[in-house]
């Protein structure tokens, strides 16, 4: 049950919302061996999702490469269009997105978008 007055909206499209999201959740899924977790916070401008796998990682080189169209890690699975999608959708809507090395193992994904007003 959700309280409408606590309801909560972004500034972007749903649709492009759920595909970043999903995008996210769907890699994380792929390449981890173990559970995935979602984190959502909500603070007076945005709404933030954390999605962390305990996967492989990325080196560095390897994270700032990710977003690049038809780019993907050694193990070759994918199209390489994912990320390259929630980089483009945050870009479009002033979002924030970025991929970090989990101190455990794997990666944290950090994905937030202003919400409306």
């Amino acid at each position: 049950i959700v309280d409408s007055s606590q309801a909560v909206q972004l500034d972007i499209p749903a649709a492009l919302a759920v595909t970043a999201l999903r995008n996210l959740l769907d890699n994380a899924l792929r390449y981890s061996s173990s559970a995935v977790l979602l984190h959502i916070r909500i603070d007076p401008e945005h709404i933030i999702f954390r999605v962390e796998d305990e996967g492989a990682g990325m080196s560095d080189m390897e994270r700032q490469q990710a977003t690049q169209r038809f780019w993907r890690s050694g193990q070759g699975q994918g199209s390489g269009l994912g990320l390259s999608i929630v980089d483009a959708i945050t870009q479009r809507y002033h979002g924030y997105f970025q991929l970090l090395e989990r101190e455990e193992g794997g990666l944290i994904a950090h994905l937030s978008f202003p919400r409306k007003t």
